[in-house]
């Protein structure tokens, strides 16, 4: 250790371990956004398969029943609402 370099080295060192450090957690966080928007995306895309699904499955029953979405327009009280949503809700259970 005769020549050490009047302490250029550990300075030096640091600042290169700091930087490594600095650029390997952009990447991580990086890594870890792409990770959340990848599962957001299919989190969205499956609730739209849902959706879709589930306005299909209204339009059969609604054409299995005989009535049209466009020309009948229903007037129903609260309670009736209630049991043709739970009448629906056990038709696609099954």
């Amino acid at each position: 250790m005769i020549n050490n370099q009047k302490g250029f080295t550990y300075p030096l060192t640091l600042c290169l371990l700091i930087l490594f450090q600095l650029f390997l957690s952009m990447c991580i966080e990086q890594l870890l956004t792409e990770r959340k928007m990848a599962h957001e995306t299919a989190m969205i895309l499956r609730e739209e398969y849902y959706f879709l699904s589930s306005q299909k499955k209204l339009k059969g029953c609604f054409k299995l029943e005989k009535l049209s979405l466009q020309k009948e327009r229903f007037h129903m009280s609260l309670e009736a609402w209630i049991i043709k949503l739970k009448l629906l809700v056990d038709i696609f259970k099954k």
